[in-house]
């Protein structure tokens, strides 16, 4: 898990200016995240008070949520403080999820919800095949298999080819 208690900006600048912001807790898939090192992390973090715990809460859920949803990636951005009714609550405000393609079987109840109305219908065809497609400029394309190797296609022969 990497995060910052930098508020403002993202991840790659912190990393870049201030490196020493940056903590990282490694966890052992094997073992599991305890609640005690997740404590810790947060502490590592600036939180005090109550809001130990309810941050302490919110990293123990994400791992877990992570695990039980075989993510790739949750970004949560940002984890703010607010004053809800006179209280500092540590929230979630904003985040993204990247769920391994290869646990759609798995996933199913996440894979039927999924919304690909913005979807360009090309990249919804690729997908069918296990694949990426990513639209470049003018008739090229770009289709990706996930293992590293990448087509760069005519975009107007892609339909023949797949």
């Amino acid at each position: 898990m990497i995060a910052s208690a930098e508020g403002g900006v993202n991840i790659e600048e912190i990393s870049e200016k201030k490196p020493e912001a940056i903590k990282i807790l490694p966890i052992d898939v094997r073992v599991g995240l305890s609640e005690e090192k997740a404590r810790e992390y947060v502490k590592s973090l600036n939180y005090k008070g109550e809001q130990i715990e309810q941050a302490k809460d919110i990293v123990m859920k994400i791992y877990k949520a992570f695990v039980d949803n075989d993510a790739l990636m949750i970004e949560i951005n940002p984890l703010a403080t607010v004053d809800l009714n006179g209280k500092q609550q540590v929230l979630v405000l904003d985040s993204k999820v990247s769920i391994d393609e290869s646990a759609k079987y798995r996933q199913k109840e996440i894979s039927d919800s999924i919304d690909n109305t913005n979807k360009n219908p090309e990249e919804i065809e690729a997908e069918e095949y296990n694949l990426n497609f990513i639209r470049l400029d003018g008739n090229i394309g770009c289709l990706v298999n996930g293992a590293g190797k990448y087509f760069l296609l005519i975009y107007k022969f892609f339909k023949g080819i797949v």
